[in-house]
């Protein structure tokens, strides 16, 4: 059985200063009260202040350690709705705003010991909504979905998502009015961050979290630490039958680099998808499922998106 629980909460209800700053937080806690100690097995903390959202656990009086990555940026603003999911699994918390998966957290209490939901700080609350469900994130109305994550591409058309790529940030969900054939070429010109971690591409059949997208072509670009930093590794993968494949390593590093721009082409084959960048060839990886069934583009991670082709 997994548990979901949906916020949608309206803030801001009220601020306070701390060294002429506005503080704005707000606090949602899934937790126990055994012989009046509270112990906390999910601390959800949005810092509005610090564009940071912190997740613990507080165990016997102790903290744990706190978590804050993300491949999303802040997804709140002042003012405006939003909608918290926090769907349980079996193994850990996963947790989206208005409709797009924010985190996960792995579990440190025992879940069906947790019977107790605190939510306080800084916002106005409309309503929760306690169910069990098979399906991550929910479907939510138009008015809180981030329509600028959300998007949709025909065949031999361009999505020019802004003429400042500044705005064009990451998740973005692109839903394929036709299907992917032998042929079909697929463009992503964009840059990537001064100081990125990683980001992904996936050619996949479904938007969902849960129930898991099978996902004919997962490209992941990993960037280093000092000594070598700004040099990446390039791998592709896909999950089919419930779990991941192999992964293959492209031969050489640094097809993408800190704060430079990218035109990512991926080319439908008969028998592969080919890979390039700027006209470099990354790697071409063999089809392990059928790729006429990819229905969704989904890109994350550390770098700003400019514009989307499918031809």
């Amino acid at each position: 059985m997994v548990m979901k629980v949906l916020l949608p909460i309206t803030t801001l209800k009220s601020e306070k200063k701390m060294n002429g700053l506005c503080i704005i937080r707000f606090t949602v806690n899934i937790c126990r009260i055994i012989s009046k100690q509270l112990d906390i097995g999910f601390h959800f903390n949005p810092r509005f202040d610090q564009q940071y959202i912190a997740r613990n656990s507080k165990i016997d009086g102790k903290w744990g350690i706190e978590e804050a990555q993300s491949y999303c940026r802040f997804p709140f603003s002042r003012g405006d709705k939003f909608c918290v999911e926090i769907f349980a699994t079996h193994n850990e918390f996963m947790v989206a705003v208005n409709g797009l998966h924010y985190c996960a957290f792995s579990y440190r209490y025992p879940l069906f010991d947790l019977n107790r939901i605190e939510i306080f700080g800084n916002l106005t609350l409309q309503k929760i909504v306690c169910v069990s469900s098979k399906i991550y994130p929910s479907e939510l109305s138009n008015t809180l979905l981030p329509k600028s994550h959300f998007l949709s591409i025909s065949n031999c058309r361009t999505k020019s998502l802004s003429s400042d790529p500044l705005d064009c940030v990451t998740p973005l969900v692109i839903s394929l009015d036709n299907k992917i054939s032998a042929g079909t070429e697929i463009e992503i010109i964009g840059r990537v961050k001064l100081l990125p971690h990683s980001f992904y591409v996936n050619l996949q059949r479904g938007k969902l979290n849960c129930p898991h997208p099978v996902i004919n072509l997962h490209v992941n670009a990993r960037f280093r630490e000092k000594p070598n930093r700004g040099c990446c590794t390039i791998l592709s993968n896909s999950w089919i039958s419930d779990e991941w494949g192999s992964e293959q390593f492209a031969s050489r590093d640094s097809y993408f680099f800190a704060g430079q721009h990218f035109r990512l082409t991926i080319k439908c084959q008969d028998e592969a998808f080919l890979l390039s960048n700027n006209g470099n060839t990354i790697m071409a990886f063999t089809h392990r499922a059928d790729y006429s069934r990819v229905n969704t583009i989904l890109i994350v991670g550390d770098i700003f998106v400019q514009s989307v082709t499918l031809q």
